[in-house]
């Protein structure tokens, strides 16, 4: 969530959320995507290891979730929810089951690859 929130914008005053983040968008199309069953239950030091490509798909993910079709913002409403009484481990199993991520690729890489700086 953090990579989704650093390039907020103040307008008017309030912070709007949302943004492009076209560097991240630029180096995750030039790298590639990690598999998202690889990716999600990435550890720590995997997260890190993959350096500036692991923060763009991260920001790419949630970008996913909060502005793509309304079926991922309901599910991305749900996961935060589960977030005040669950794990983090339990919220990734629960919602990230390999097949939902199955289904869920071909969304993510259309919406990312659709996303225009």
């Amino acid at each position: 969530l953090a990579v989704y929130h650093e390039n907020a914008k103040t307008v008017r005053g309030s912070l709007k959320f949302g943004q492009l983040h076209p560097r991240r968008l630029a180096l995750l199309l030039q790298t590639g995507f990690v598999p998202l069953e690889d990716f999600v239950f990435h550890s720590h030091p995997e997260y890190y290891k993959g350096g500036l490509r692991s923060y763009a798909q991260a920001w790419a993910l949630i970008h996913f979730f909060k502005h793509g079709k309304s079926t991922y913002r309901k599910v991305f409403k749900e996961i935060v929810e589960d977030m005040q009484t669950m794990s983090s481990r339990e919220v990734l199993t629960k919602h990230f089951a390999k097949d939902a991520l199955r289904d869920i690729e071909p969304a993510f890489r259309a919406h990312v690859r659709g996303l225009k700086p």
